[in-house]
């Protein structure tokens, strides 16, 4: 039957297209893994040089925060690397955007001219692995504090709130920086897409967000407005009791 209807060089075809299908999903694993590294070792970098500055027992509290933080990460790495056909192991439990926020905040050394505020006031549940959720949040802040940095003179301060609309739980992430035109927001989640330094910065960490975001069955969405800043909101299922 290949001889007769000359199939061979099809079926060959569609081998090099599963092969390259499944070489691009461990390829993405890797970005994703590369991209997060990228972000501690800047935090590393942060408390190291807070460190040099010390001596005494602030020494020797901000060099045993560094060496937990560095051993917690290598357990954060190794459960990101343990991942099969490009798929997420979600691992669910219900908790709020406030306890979520605590938990980020937690990863965060952010700019000391940059204040984060949170005014959570729904207290409902949604369902969230909190190891992914809480890389995806970290990647909108860190995006929101670039584009404080990118402002002249002016107070930096970015915003976490929650809201409800229908079965939807909504976290909303405000910054009053730079704010984006609409080309950048319809580019904004594609992978390798970035405004910034080529050097330090690769376009992938808020595709990344969108897929965890994707992955617990809730979506993005960005209003923004230059010169002002943006709004970034992350709608999630309600837990329903």
């Amino acid at each position: 039957i290949i001889s007769k209807y000359s199939i061979s060089s099809k079926i060959s075809f569609f081998k090099q297209r599963v092969f390259r299908r499944n070489l691009n999903d461990i390829n993405q694993n890797y970005i994703n893994v590369f991209h997060s590294v990228k972000n501690i070792i800047y935090s590393y970098k942060i408390l190291l040089e807070k460190a040099r500055m010390q001596t005494g027992k602030e020494k020797e509290e901000t060099l045993a925060e560094l060496e937990n933080k560095i051993q917690d990460y290598v357990n954060r790495i190794a459960f990101m690397l343990d991942i099969e056909n490009g798929d997420l192991e979600i691992e669910f439990e219900p908790i709020t955007f406030e306890e979520l926020a605590d938990m980020v905040l937690q990863h965060i050394n952010s700019d000391p001219n940059i204040k984060i505020e949170k005014c959570f006031t729904t207290n409902t549940k949604v369902n969230i692995d909190t190891f992914y959720m809480t890389d995806a949040v970290i990647n909108i802040i860190n995006n929101a504090a670039d584009a404080i940095n990118k402002t002249r003179g002016r107070d930096g301060v970015i915003t976490l709130t929650d809201d409800t609309d229908g079965e939807w739980s909504i976290l909303k992430i405000s910054d009053n920086g730079i704010g984006m035109n609409r080309r950048e927001i319809s580019n904004l989640f594609k992978p390798f897409y970035t405004t910034k330094s080529r050097i330090t910065n690769w376009g992938i960490g808020l595709s990344f967000t969108y897929q965890i975001i994707k992955y617990h069955g809730g979506y993005i969405s960005v209003e923004s407005t230059v010169g002002t800043g943006t709004d970034f909101y992350i709608y999630l299922p309600l837990v329903t009791e």
